[in-house]
């Protein structure tokens, strides 16, 4: 019985496909039509969209600090693929906050022969997407009466969105940032339309990311750094003043030696003992503050750059065509069969 039902069941189900097949192939021209109308839209899409120069820098972030096995543990530390994805992943936070981004803005560059900020660049290409309330004339970067009005947010804001792109509406930005699990190796790439301004945007964005990113990982090394060489540079003031004084009595008194200058003398002397003692302690504590800080500094080694002439890209408007006409073709088949189905229920 289980196995007649079981054949039954396969019947009913090639018997449906059946129907609904012949349903389909009723309004066959229906399919290629569709799949010819996606393809147009989505092909058309592409080709409207703007065009870009690709400019990566690949890099590869080098700590020194000795992992806490040693050995092998130690040297794939300082390998392009030790650890790369938490630092990857912290990277990509940092390259898309409003902080950095910022800094990126407000750095001033060569472009074409002229200096000005970066900002402005951006701003001169892309004027017209980036739909502005305001003259650019009243909101230039670079002009401090503008650093703290609410124009100059609402600005940065949008400029920060221009740059980041948007990947859930797979909307491209100004740079995109990626990584080789394997190799550890990551690539900030300019995005611009032109190619000068991606090299650019590239350039200027890895510096910032690096600026913080280390800044942020040895700030107490580098108060620690900074405390013991004060004492150090403080002390050395001292010693020289002391040699000083030292030498100033020798040469007062020009062979006639009074008790008070052999008081003096002496006391100097001991505070010139006592003193080099200080010093030598502090050189050695500043040897190693600034042995474990350049220890604890990583390093962005970049191992490739852009160099122009740079090729233009934008998105394959023959991969679109072809994607577009695949969506067409299930969307009308699914549209075929729903109404077939549709129309049988209402029937009963």
């Amino acid at each position: 019985m289980e196995e007649q039902d079981k054949g039954l069941d396969i019947k009913g189900i090639l018997g449906l496909v059946s129907y609904f097949w012949q349903e389909v192939w009723s309004k066959k021209w229906w399919l290629p039509l569709g799949g010819i109308l996606f393809a147009v839209i989505l092909g058309y899409t592409a080709w409207k969209q703007d065009r870009f120069y690709p400019a990566p820098f690949t890099f590869f972030l080098n700590s020194s600090s000795p992992a806490p096995l040693g050995g092998i543990s130690s040297l794939l530390g300082k390998m392009p693929g030790g650890g790369g994805e938490g630092n990857f992943s912290k990277i990509k936070v940092i390259a898309k906050s409003q902080t950095i981004v910022n800094r990126t803005l407000n750095s001033e560059v060569i472009y074409d022969g002229e200096k000005d900020y970066l900002g402005n660049y951006i701003l001169k290409f892309y004027e017209e997407e980036l739909e502005l309330d305001t003259p650019l004339s009243l909101i230039r970067f670079g002009d401090s009466t503008v650093l703290n009005s609410r124009n100059y947010y609402r600005l940065t804001k949008k400029l920060r969105g221009k740059m980041i792109g948007n990947e859930k509406e797979k909307i491209k930005g100004l740079f995109e940032l990626k990584n080789d699990e394997e190799s550890g190796l990551m690539t900030l790439a300019g995005l611009a339309k032109e190619p000068e301004l991606s090299i650019l945007i590239a350039e200027t964005h890895l510096n910032a990311i690096s600026s913080y990113y280390i800044n942020n990982k040895v700030s107490s090394q580098q108060a620690s750094y900074n405390k013991v060489a004060k004492t150090t540079d403080s002390l050395y003031g001292v010693l020289r003043s002391a040699e000083y004084q030292l030498a100033k009595i020798a040469d007062y008194s020009k062979g006639l030696i009074l008790n008070q200058d052999k008081l003096k003398s002496a006391q100097l002397q001991r505070k010139l003992e006592m003193v080099y003692q200080m010093y030598g302690e502090a050189l050695k504590n500043k040897e190693t503050a600034n042995f474990m800080l350049d220890n604890e500094t990583p390093y962005f080694n970049i191992l490739d750059m852009p160099v122009e002439p740079l090729w233009q890209k934008r998105d394959d408007i023959v991969y679109s065509a072809i994607k577009g006409f695949l969506i067409g073709l299930f969307l009308i088949l699914g549209v075929v069969v729903g109404r077939k189905w549709l129309l049988d229920e209402l029937r009963e």
